[in-house]
Formats: C-alpha cells, structure tokens, sequence
C-alpha cells in the first residue's frame, strides 16, 4: 500500500499529508481553533518522528490528534487542569500519548502545544513561558 500525497505523487518524510491548521479535510466544521507556530512544529515532529518507521501510522496518530482538536472546539471544557503544569488558562487532553495543551476561553480555540506526554512537559511548557511571555 502506497502513501499517496494530494497530486498522486509518493509522499516524502518531509511532506506530511496534511497539516492540522489548514486541511480538516471531509470534517465539516469552522475553523474554530489556531495552532501557534510551535503546536504547528510539534505536530510536523510527530509525523516525521513515526514517519520514520510507519508512514500510514504517523498519519493515524496525526488524525487522531486532529480529531481530538476538533472535539474539543464542540466541548472545550472536557480538557483537565493540571495545576502542576500550567495556570488555570490552560487545560490538557489525552490523544494516543500526546497532551493537546490548550486554551479554551480564547475565541478561536487556542492551541499552545502537542506534546509526548512521557515528556518533561513542566520543564518543556516552562521554558516556553520564558521565552513568549
């Protein structure tokens, strides 16, 4: 089974198929959420990361992200506060092993960051505060 970019052409490593912020695909909802440019990054590491081993479940794990994304915009508050982690703007919720760190009381829905949760996610979100106040 081949993976097939928009144009029929084999996709490269580089060139995920599709990118949370811009293609929804057959979904019909409005753009009712914003990745930041690092929850852009975060999610282009992830394909590329398991793109590495398994194209076809890196794009599953990235729709599953998406998705995720999406049902959060219908039901913001479904996400958890974690006091440890983040002050009260910000809430997590679980997709595969990634935490979708977010803002629901921003209009459109703000995505702050995708991150491994088996990561040092205080330390990671920490030194993102640091450097964008």
């Amino acid at each position: 089974m081949s993976a097939k970019g928009a144009a029929g052409r084999r996709r490269t490593k580089k060139e995920p198929r599709s990118s949370l912020g811009t293609d929804l695909g057959a979904v019909p909802v409005l753009r009712a959420f914003v990745l930041t440019p690092r929850a852009e990054q975060d999610v282009s590491d992830i394909w590329n990361y398991i793109a590495d081993d398994n194209i076809e479940s890196a794009d599953r794990v990235v729709a599953a992200i998406k998705n995720a994304i999406i049902k959060l915009t219908q039901n913001p508050g479904i996400g958890h506060w974690r006091e440890e982690l983040a002050d009260k703007r910000h809430r997590f919720f679980l997709a595969y092993s990634y935490l979708i760190v977010y803002r629901p009381e921003t209009s459109p829905m703000q995505v702050i960051r995708v991150l491994h949760a088996g990561r040092d996610v205080q330390s990671i979100l920490a030194l993102s505060a640091e450097h964008n106040p």
